[in-house]
């Protein structure tokens, strides 16, 4: 379901300040990818994101800006109509971040998400 900026801006804010590890991927340029991460600033103003994206077995981090100024965003909830695609992962919400030339992004948020 389609959700609006202040809702996830809501989220995003929420997910910043507590820390909450999260599983970040998706399409772009037609490759798919995914990390482990966290959002460690919200930008309303200049409607972007950034991300602290984890490699476990290198112990390596990247910082990423993710921009959502046209990018229209969906949330889907456990449970309700249209999560089954996302089934088969340990996830109870997931936003995606859709945009106009064909990339999408995913913010999973895993059913017990650790701090840190």
């Amino acid at each position: 379901m389609e959700i609006s900026n202040d809702r996830a801006y809501f989220l995003l804010d929420y997910y910043c300040s507590h820390s909450v590890r999260l599983h970040i991927g998706g399409k772009i340029a037609g490759e798919k990818a995914a990390s482990e991460a966290k959002i460690v600033s919200v930008d309303r103003e200049l409607r972007t994101i950034a991300v602290e994206l984890s490699d476990r077995a290198s112990a390596r981090t990247w910082r990423r800006v993710i921009p959502l100024r046209n990018a229209s965003v969906s949330l889907h909830l456990l449970g309700e109509a249209g999560f089954e695609q996302w089934a088969d992962g340990p996830w109870h919400s997931i936003m995606v971040l859709a945009y106009d030339d064909g990339t999408t992004l995913f913010i999973a948020e895993p059913m017990s998400a650790p701090r840190g």
